[in-house]
């Protein structure tokens, strides 16, 4: 798997996740070569990834560092960033930087020995993690399948005046672009380490990314079932954060059990009721789940006792495939992962395109694009291409 890093955002989880993948496989004595190669010349491991930004901060912090070990030739940099503006990354710096990225990919491509995938990581809001990856994901695309993204949705609450109109046009690019668009919310992640860590009050950005990469990481290998307008997926896992290595088995199961029931981002928001009508609400329409820690015999009971509850919670109509696997070897005292597809993130998307209507419909920051070479009948168009998809999933 070729891992792509775009931007800021992408360049501060991709360490990370490399760093939890090397802790996992210590544990689970995992074969690492999916994810790394070992340069004969310089005696190192190096992720098989490619780090692309339009200003060099973060890049060259993950260049020094001891863990994972990058080479400058699978970078792509420049010095003015894209304003986090779509239109700049898009329109601008995409044309710019396009055939230098492609050799990048085309050179780690040419190292790997196994079936070839694809793994973008990008921030919806940014100029670069929206817009020139929207680009890169066209290119891509033109040459070569199984491609994933793993993108990060703005807080709610966010400090970039146009992260409605970079999201949007971004999620629309990916939904056509991407054979799995893995989406995960700022806003969840935040309530996760804040539930996980009630001392806290405002987690850094580290730590929120420590929390991303370890339910990433555990969800890697998760081929779910997706099709054309329902390829949205959201990975979970309980126990949702790393440290919580106390946990028992006995936990994981009933907890995993209710979170596939409710199809909930995390362990941490989870009623064990029904609810008004005595029947759960079908969020999502297939689901693969993998518990770590434990024998198979116990994982074939949770099946029996999750069909069973299936029965009784949802109507017939109800006819979402989970499938189960199995892992003997613990983790963290005992794990479960889960990669649910489903439009889970449905408020959060509502709300992007709300407030991107609003804006239009006063003109608000519309220039900054229209400047750019983007007009209103190509945002109008993305937003009609993610309200598709809405649609597909309803």
């Amino acid at each position: 798997m070729i891992t792509i890093q775009l931007g800021q955002y992408g360049n501060q989880v991709g360490p990370a996740l490399f760093q939890q993948i090397l802790k996992n496989a210590q544990q689970l004595e995992q074969n690492i070569s999916q994810f790394f190669r070992y340069s004969e010349k310089l005696n190192i491991l190096t992720p098989r990834s490619v780090l692309v930004d339009m200003e060099p901060k973060v890049i060259n912090q993950a260049l020094q560092a001891a863990v994972p070990t990058y080479l400058q030739n699978q970078t792509v940099i420049r010095q003015s960033g894209a304003g986090n503006n779509w239109a700049h990354g898009y329109k601008i710096f995409g044309p710019q930087v396009i055939e230098e990225i492609m050799d990048c990919i085309q050179h780690e491509a040419e190292q790997v020995d196994q079936k070839l995938e694809f793994l973008t990581i990008s921030s919806l809001a940014g100029g670069t993690g929206s817009g020139l990856s929207s680009y890169l994901l066209q290119a891509l695309s033109a040459e070569y399948k199984n491609i994933k993204s793993n993108s990060i949705l703005p807080f709610s609450r966010g400090e970039i005046n146009t992260q409605c109109y970079n999201s949007v046009l971004s999620l629309s690019q990916l939904l056509q672009h991407a054979n799995q668009v893995n989406l995960i919310s700022n806003d969840q992640i935040k309530e996760i380490y804040l539930k996980s860590f009630p001392q806290q009050t405002q987690p850094t950005f580290q730590q929120l990314n420590r929390v991303i990469s370890h339910n990433m990481s555990l969800n890697l290998d998760q081929n779910i079932l997706t099709l054309p307008l329902q390829k949205l997926v959201n990975f979970s896992c309980t126990p949702s954060v790393d440290t919580q290595t106390q946990r028992k088995l006995f936990s994981v199961l009933p907890t995993a059990r209710q979170m596939i029931l409710q199809g909930s981002f995390s362990d941490s928001q989870l009623s064990f009721k029904p609810d008004k009508q005595d029947k759960y609400v079908q969020k999502y329409l297939s689901g693969r789940v993998k518990i770590f820690g434990t024998p198979k015999q116990n994982v074939e009971k949770f099946n029996e006792e999750l069909q069973k509850l299936k029965q009784v919670c949802f109507s017939t109509s109800f006819h979402t495939k989970c499938h189960i696997e199995h892992c003997e070897k613990e983790i963290f005292g005992g794990c479960a992962a889960l990669s649910l597809n489903g439009l889970l993130l449905k408020q959060e998307i509502r709300l992007l395109q709300s407030d991107l209507i609003q804006k239009m419909a006063r003109r608000q920051y519309l220039y900054l694009f229209q400047q750019k070479g983007v007009e209103e009948d190509e945002i109008e168009e993305a937003l009609g291409v993610v309200e598709g998809v809405i649609k597909a999933y309803e």
